[in-house]
């Protein structure tokens, strides 16, 4: 294995391409529940599309054979919002998805994709909350004793929110 940091494409395809988007700390905002071209927004729209636009009638009509679907308006609000989403992923915005996270600029500055590429990781810069931490460092010590490729790799073997 090469000692130089192996410098990755991130620049992302439109999102029908199925190409996850990766963020610079490591957490794969592809699956994330506030990506607005992810996994969980274009499964949250195929939902949508399948119910239709008038399954709220429906759903107050089909309450008596299912009883849960006294709550399909708040279901539907969420599954909207899920559509939707929120965030392009850190790449792609200019203020990261949580306001302390310093790793987007920091990656740039030091002309990596991930900090596990970087000669200074493990840092203690990242800005990350506490709750991520863990999860930066396990990831980005794959990217640097396996390879990109690797933890994309367990990613996609894995649930997003563990």
């Amino acid at each position: 294995m090469s000692t130089q940091p192996r410098k990755v494409e991130t620049t992302h395809p439109a999102p029908a391409s199925g190409i996850r988007y990766a963020a610079p700390c490591g957490l794969d905002c592809g699956r994330c529940v506030m990506c607005s071209h992810g996994k969980v927004a274009e499964s949250a729209r195929a939902i949508r599309g399948v119910l239709g636009p008038n399954f709220a009638r429906y759903a107050a009509f089909l309450q008596d054979m299912q009883p849960a679907l006294v709550h399909y308006p708040a279901f539907a609000e969420l599954l909207d919002a899920m559509a939707e989403g929120c965030c392009e992923g850190c790449r792609d915005r200019e203020t990261p998805c949580h306001a302390s996270c310093r790793v987007p600029e920091c990656t740039r500055a030091h002309g990596v994709d991930w900090c596990g590429l970087c000669p200074d990781f493990p840092c203690a810069e990242t800005g990350l909350p506490d709750r991520l931490v863990e999860k930066w460092r396990e990831a980005n010590t794959i990217i640097r004793e396996a390879d990109v490729d690797a933890w994309l790799r367990e990613l996609a073997e894995r649930p997003r929110y563990l």
